[in-house]
């Protein structure tokens, strides 16, 4: 191997490891790692590019599972010989699409729409503790809890704050 391959990851665009295999593909995709080229060793590749052996790792596994590479345990990791078609990523097509500055999507479910529904449970409430027997909106009676408190109380210092002593 004449020349080690050590591309420059792009700061603060995702996780390293990802951004380890999209340069991976782009360099076989260019024809910058031809078919049977051996790749840098896990350590080695993670000291030069100044992240965890666990990024390039997973990187690599990634490739490998991809199709681009393949690793032989005691002989390293080489650039595949039958290279799958590389067309254009998904994510390629998303990049215009997200605003400059926003770096995180929210995947929450939106608010559900207003339909009445919080004047029908505030309504339900106020019925319910209009009730005589509303005593199941009042504070526990802690004396009846007490017994109860004991036993966990017990139960915690023996098999959970007791390992800690």
């Amino acid at each position: 191997m004449d020349t080690i391959w050590c591309p420059v990851l792009p700061e603060g665009e995702g996780p390293k490891y990802l951004a380890l295999t999209r340069a991976l593909r782009e360099a076989i995709r260019l024809g910058d790692l031809a078919e049977g080229t051996q790749l840098p060793t896990v350590r080695d590749l993670a000291w030069r590019l100044s992240v965890t052996p666990g990024t390039v790792s997973r990187a690599y596994q990634i490739a490998t599972q991809e199709g681009l590479l393949q690793a032989t345990v005691g002989r390293g990791t080489f650039v595949a010989a039958r290279i799958p078609r590389l067309g254009p990523q998904p994510l390629a097509f998303a990049e215009p699409v997200l605003k400059p500055g926003l770096d995180r999507v929210d995947l929450r479910s939106p608010s559900l729409p207003d339909v009445g529904q919080r004047q029908v449970i505030a309504a339900a409430l106020q019925r319910l503790a209009a009730q005589d027997d509303a005593d199941w909106l009042d504070y526990p009676n802690q004396t009846q809890e007490r017994p109860l408190r004991e036993a966990v109380c017990q139960w915690l210092e023996a098999r959970v704050l007791g390992s800690f002593g």
